[in-house]
């Protein structure tokens, strides 16, 4: 369950289920229509629908999403070990550096997220910056 979240999967369904939510019941409901008139034009203009009905989708999903996603990602970061502190020795559960034991070396609380140690390059280009989901408390064993 950690990876799954670690990888983005809640948001990415989410996602997902809108736009298919969106495009399937457009096209229940718009196909009858569009197939009583025997044109090119109006096949076309049934695609332009179903394009315009997948991007209102898209955007609601993300103003649904920005309310009911983040408190089930601040639950799973609690359950990784948040919160997290500078100097937390922390293992990374998305890829590509899956597995990899660091540290922290700055929180972004306001913007759920935090920069471990991963060399200066990463430091350099920002690829250091993970989701509080993408990380979890080492233990030590």
């Amino acid at each position: 369950m950690q990876i799954f979240f670690a990888e983005e999967w809640p948001t990415k369904l989410w996602m997902a289920g809108f736009i298919g939510a969106g495009v399937v019941t457009a096209f229940d409901i718009l196909l009858p229509t569009f197939l009583t008139l025997d044109s090119l034009w109006m096949y076309g203009l049934f695609a332009l629908s179903l394009v315009i009905i997948g991007a209102i989708s898209y955007l609601v999903s993300i103003i649904a999403g920005g309310i009911m996603l983040p408190p089930i990602f601040n639950l799973r970061a609690k359950l990784n070990g948040a919160p997290f502190a500078v100097g937390d020795q922390v293992e990374i559960l998305k890829q590509p550096r899956r597995g990899t034991l660091t540290s922290i070396y700055e929180v972004w609380t306001d913007r759920f997220e935090a920069r471990l140690d991963l060399g200066p390059s990463a430091k350099e280009d920002y690829s250091d910056v993970y989701s509080l989901t993408a990380f979890r408390k080492a233990t030590n064993t």
